[in-house]
């Protein structure tokens, strides 16, 4: 894809937002996402929101790097 600065990074950016908002951070559903023009329409509800409060991964990294509590090593 070939993008002009200005809009066009604007609505890559709203394309990406909206492919993660589905689980689907692929190039093929950012591509279908731009061609349909769905990046210009808002997403329902907070997803937005959503998809930068989901976590990733099992434990956060503050918790992987604190500090070991006595107790739990018996």
């Amino acid at each position: 894809m070939r993008f002009r600065l200005g809009q066009d990074l604007w609505r890559l950016e709203g394309a990406c937002t909206r492919a993660l908002a589905h689980d689907s951070p692929h190039y093929a559903t950012v591509k279908s996402i731009l061609k349909s023009g769905a990046d210009r329409q808002p997403l329902e509800g907070s997803a937005a929101e959503q998809v930068y409060s989901l976590h990733r991964f099992l434990h956060s990294a503050a918790s992987l790097f604190a500090p070991i509590q006595p107790e739990l090593l018996h």
